[in-house]
């Protein structure tokens, strides 16, 4: 027992080291991973670069494989085959910063869903038609300029608005007649005639003097390649696009007619012209501020008028067209890296050949077990992305009919909407903290403005420098991916809502975690050494203790046969004459002496001392009522 007891202890004192040990190591591994996380700026930059690395190699099979429609990017996917776990799924589409950041870069419609829309959506009617080289609508078109020259007059602002000319002055149409177009498909009845009275009104009139008036004439824009040479039709005409043309185009084609037309002198002496014959910086600008501000109040009067009721039920077929792309990204998405895991692993196990079918039915009945298990998931993205979609072709529509400001306008608007289904998904997602969901948004904001700012600045750049679209779409590209990372990271430092703090946190748990999960596999097999040996331990105990046991039952059987004899001896004894001699001796002093049990031997052969004493004091007792019952006989 002594020594069962001491194997036990020193088994213990050697779990109670490992435990130390293991411990030990435990906290050093902790501290040297947390030394890690102590430069976040690190952290961060790394990602920084990463995510750009990543977010480039997307957007480029996304722009120019118009792959946009099925809301995945390379990228997303390629993370997903080269990481896929079962029970360890890395899913870029349920991580919100990175789904966002996507979003932002695919804020436009893909290219065959903005064909289709404009093919849907038509060429463009002329506004005003001439018959016998008049206008039909003569009497409208007399009617409001009457009307503004009165106005004027009555005001007493009759004068020259865009240069300084003493002759007569003439109410000019800002945006010509001859050039004017509507779509009428998306026009409510009134639509028509509504933009029609628009185009003879004082938010399309401008005083100019005779000569100007004459020489700028119905200026038209025609389309240009990217050399800057003339498109033309099949019949060799120069397409005129001046119903589609930005404010600058228009602008650039009156000071074309302006400086070449026959009237230079007087231009001069209206205040149009300098000496050289160039148009007065003055002059062009005041000429494409009063385009720009035609166009908005034009495209102000048809969203008025527009049958919103159409534009909807356009917007929501082209929808259900893209949405095939949007269900087949979906599957390959959450189809091709399971399909990819069963085929490495298939491989893997090729010398089990005789279990082929076996293994290619338990890898088809996991994956549809997966895929259903994200029936859910597939469903969501399906909903969001198939709604977004909608709302891109709404204002792709509305967009293509619009002008100038109002279209640039629209074009935020549909960037801000899109945002908000993005926000609205974010605050529907459980799985988030509050703060979690407000640092998500706040990035998705600061990342809109950015886009929007680019967006603007890259236009700018291309109208003023007229850099080809080859060399700025990939510029763009590049510039817009580093700035919105750039923004988040910024973001990210700041930590407004305690996230990074939250990530710290986060991180320093799955460090503990890992490493007590590490601890415990081992503490665990120390544990079951020790376990094990002291079962033998106490198996040997047991079986000491049942020999004991047996060994006692053995003895204590002799015994009690030994009392059984002595108890027969006793009887035995009682019954004979020479026991009633020797209780007659007793109260007869002359006989022979009293009983005295060494003279039984045999007796004392198998009893202790002790129970020898037991003995003789029973006997005398029972001498006694001997005796007694002898005497009373």
């Amino acid at each position: 027992m002594e020594k069962n007891f001491k194997i036990i202890f020193d088994e213990r004192k050697k779990l109670n080291e490992t435990l130390d040990e293991t411990y030990f190591n435990m906290i050093e591994n902790i501290n040297n991973n947390i030394k890690n996380l102590e430069n976040m700026e690190k952290v961060l930059q790394d990602s920084f670069l990463e995510a750009c690395a990543l977010d480039f190699a997307g957007e480029i099979v996304r722009n120019y494989f118009d792959a946009s429609d099925y809301n995945i990017t390379i990228d997303q996917l390629y993370n997903r085959i080269l990481n896929f776990r079962y029970d360890n799924e890395i899913d870029p589409l349920n991580d919100v910063i990175n789904t966002n950041r996507k979003n932002l870069y695919n804020l436009e419609n893909s290219k065959e869903s903005l064909e289709r829309l404009k093919n849907e959506l038509g060429e463009p009617e002329k506004l005003f038609n001439k018959k016998n080289k008049k206008y039909e609508d003569k009497k409208l078109i007399e009617k409001g300029k009457k009307e503004y020259r009165t106005k004027l007059e009555k005001e007493g602002n009759l004068k020259d608005e865009t240069g300084s000319a003493k002759e007569r002055l003439e109410v000019d149409h800002i945006l010509p007649l001859a050039t004017a177009k509507c779509y009428k498909k998306y026009l409510n009845d009134k639509g028509v005639q509504n933009i029609k009275k628009f185009y003879n009104s004082e938010d399309n009139f401008g005083m100019l003097g005779k000569s100007a008036n004459g020489s700028k004439g119905d200026a038209k824009v025609f389309l240009k390649d990217k050399n800057g040479d003339y498109v033309k039709d099949k019949e060799g005409n120069k397409i005129d696009i001046t119903y589609k043309a930005t404010p600058k185009q228009m602008t650039e084609a009156i000071i074309e007619k302006l400086e070449n037309g026959k009237n230079g002198q007087k231009l001069q002496n209206d205040g149009i012209l300098d000496e050289n014959g160039k148009v007065f910086p003055s002059v062009k600008r005041k000429i494409e501020d009063d385009i720009r501000y035609s166009q908005n109040q034009e495209s102000k009067v048809i969203l008025k008028n527009t049958n919103y009721k159409k534009v909807s039920m356009n917007a929501g077929k082209e929808t259900g067209k893209q949405l095939v792309k949007i269900v087949g990204g979906q599957l390959i998405y959450y189809l091709v890296p399971p399909l990819i895991y069963e085929i490495k692993i298939n491989l893997k196990n090729e010398n089990d050949s005789d279990n082929i079918l076996e293994n290619l039915k338990s890898s088809f009945d996991r994956i549809v077990e997966y895929i259903s298990s994200k029936k859910s998931d597939i469903f969501k993205n399906i909903l969001g992305g198939g709604l977004k979609k909608f709302f891109k072709n709404f204002f792709d529509i509305i967009i293509q009919i619009v002008k100038a400001t109002i279209k640039k306008i629209l074009k935020m608007i549909r960037q801000l909407v899109l945002t908000v289904v993005d926000a609205v998904k974010i605050l529907l997602d459980s799985s988030k903290t509050f703060v979690e969901k407000m640092d998500a948004i706040s990035q998705l904001i600061a990342g809109l403005v950015v886009n929007i700012a680019l967006e603007v600045l890259f236009e700018y750049i291309e109208k003023q420098f007229m850099i080809p679209e080859m060399f700025l779409m990939p510029l763009q590209m590049i510039v817009t991916i580093m700035a919105t990372n750039f923004i988040m990271l910024s973001l990210k430092r700041l930590d407004l809502f305690g996230t990074n703090k939250q990530f710290k946190i986060e991180k320093i748990k799955a460090i503990f975690e890992e490493e007590r999960e590490k601890a415990d596999l081992e503490l665990q097999e120390k544990l079951e050494n020790v376990n094990y040996n002291n079962q033998q331990i106490n198996q040997n105990q047991q079986q000491n203790n049942y020999n004991n046991i047996q060994s006692n039952n053995i003895n204590r059987n002799n015994y009690n046969q030994n009392l059984e004899q002595q108890a027969y001896n006793r009887n035995k004894l009682v019954n004979t004459e020479e026991f009633n001699r020797t209780i007659d001796a007793y109260y007869n002093p002359n006989e022979k002496a009293f009983f005295n049990l060494e003279d039984y031997g045999y007796i004392l052969n198998t009893v202790n001392e002790e129970e020898q004493k037991r003995i003789q004091t029973e006997m005398n007792e029972l001498y006694k009522r001997k005796k007694n019952n002898y005497y009373d006989a």
